[in-house]
């Protein structure tokens, strides 16, 4: 993982999976790495879960991203997204 990504801190949000959702998307569709920080840290289960590992896993086939961090329980993740696929 090799590219300047935008910061996201999470724990600025009130609990940080839809943060984590829209800005996973939003990165493949731009091209722009992220590195997203305190993911659901104020989370009853804090940390991806799995809806939100789907996501990244989702975004990462449309776009042949790579991500480092997709783990469940991760607080924190890098996406560096590639060009977007066709189908």
């Amino acid at each position: 993982m090799s590219r300047k990504a935008i910061p996201i801190d999470c724990s600025r949000f009130r609990a940080g999976g839809q943060a984590l959702r829209t800005a996973v998307a939003l990165s493949a569709a731009t091209g722009t790495a992220v590195h997203l920080v305190n993911i659901r840290t104020k989370a009853r289960n804090p940390g991806i879960q799995s809806q939100h590992l789907a996501a990244i896993q989702a975004a990462g086939i449309a776009c042949v991203g790579k991500a480092a961090g997709a783990k469940i329980g991760s607080s924190e993740l890098y996406f560096e997204p590639g060009p977007l696929q066709a189908g």
